[in-house]
């Protein structure tokens, strides 16, 4: 299942390709088989792609499993899920999905995304503006009560540029999926990166930033990767941590799943609603349980138009015309609910500076009691307020 972040002319989108899904529950010949999960993704079948997530029953040991299967992983999963990706031919897809300890089989899906202007920022910039003032007008400044100090952002994404001054040496290169050296080439994992934690223009200035490529140059990847990512962030998390995850594709109970994981293990985890202006809970790891699903919003308090909505969305952000870091030293201002999210983690940050023991229930809790009901135009059955944090 491929994934990345896409977007229209002006809009960054992080599910930009949604495909049908089919779920099945099949018996066959008065087999059992386990419910497997497609998504009819053209580009991955030209390439001749058959790689599939094997969701195990808790506590089995995929290793084993898949040796007694006689298939190889390409990813072995056993923090935020247990289980394995893998090439399965038809023959070894029935017999995966007939074994016992299989509980669900997801197939691939790819995505594409790129990233997209928006209109030029003020000096301050205003999302931050917005965050620290209950109600417009804004007041031109932006005065957290705290930095973020102690804490550490893992952002899942294409990337990240660490020598960035805006970064100010706290920005470091922790995993690629890919292969690769973990810098970034398509500028939206830096961007999102300088939202949570720049000295200008992110929410928290003084947070660690750890970048985790899941996306390639071209903005692309698999949903086995990303879970391989969740599942690395998960064991190397040690104190109060954060994960932002500003991308998303057609709904996929693996990705889902592996995302709960992820909170469960301790780490708070913002994630886009995504752009397509449809209800959330049709996308993922939007719809996923535990995760702080963020709907973007715009200057005027508004509902951002490219925006999901629906009753998983935990909350708005600023998600419109918004500026931040590149790689090579510069600034750029994207559009997007991948906007949104990292505010919402850089938010979190502050949160758990101030409260190092808080669960991430605790901080979804402690960021929506704080929110403000402004968002008049927000769709029917869409819950949560506008982002706020504490001034000093």
């Amino acid at each position: 299942m491929k994934y990345s972040t896409k977007s229209a002319s002006v809009v960054v989108s992080s599910a930009a390709l949604l495909l049908a899904v089919t779920p099945f529950a099949a018996q066959a010949h008065g087999e059992d088989l386990a419910p497997l999960t497609t998504h009819g993704d053209a580009a991955l079948e030209m390439q001749g792609e058959t790689t599939y997530v094997v969701t195990l029953d808790e506590g089995e040991d995929a290793r084993a499993v898949a040796s007694s299967l006689g298939v190889t992983p390409t990813h072995v999963y056993t923090e935020v899920m247990d289980g394995f990706s893998a090439r399965l031919t038809p023959q070894q897809l029935h017999d995966v999905r007939a074994d016992a300890d299989v509980a669900a089989v997801s197939e691939n899906m790819s995505i594409r995304v790129d990233p997209s202007e928006g209109q030029a920022a003020a000096d301050t910039p205003w999302g931050l503006d917005r965050i620290d003032d209950p109600a417009l007008p804004l007041d031109g400044s932006y005065e957290p009560a705290g930095t973020g100090a102690g804490v550490t952002a893992y952002i899942l994404d294409t990337g990240i540029d660490p020598d960035h001054t805006e970064f100010g040496g706290r920005a470091s290169v922790g995993f690629d999926v890919t292969g690769g050296d973990g810098l970034d080439r398509q500028g939206h994992g830096t961007h999102v990166a300088g939202t949570i934690g720049s000295e200008s223009y992110g929410v928290a200035p003084g947070v660690d930033l750890v970048g985790v490529k899941v996306l390639d140059d071209s903005g692309s990847g698999s949903s086995a990767g990303i879970i391989e990512a969740m599942d690395w962030v998960a064991q190397q998390a040690d104190g109060p941590s954060v994960a932002n995850m500003s991308l998303g594709g057609s709904k996929d109970p693996a990705l889902d799943n592996a995302a709960s994981g992820l909170v469960d293990s301790g780490v708070f985890t913002s994630v886009a609603a995504g752009n397509e202006s449809q209800d959330a809970a049709n996308v993922s790891p939007a719809s996923a349980d535990g995760v702080f699903t963020t709907a973007a919003s715009t200057d005027g308090d508004g509902n951002a138009d490219f925006s999901n909505y629906g009753s998983v969305v935990e909350g708005y952000a600023p998600g419109q015309d918004i500026e931040s870091t590149v790689p090579g030293g510069g600034t750029d201002t994207y559009s997007g609910t991948s906007m949104a999210s990292p505010h919402v983690a850089g938010a979190a940050s502050l949160y758990l500076e101030a409260n190092p023991g808080a669960t991430p229930d605790a901080i979804t809790s402690g960021l929506q009691d704080s929110a403000v009901d402004v968002i008049g135009d927000a769709p029917s059955g869409t819950t949560g307020g506008l982002l706020q944090v504490a001034a000093g």
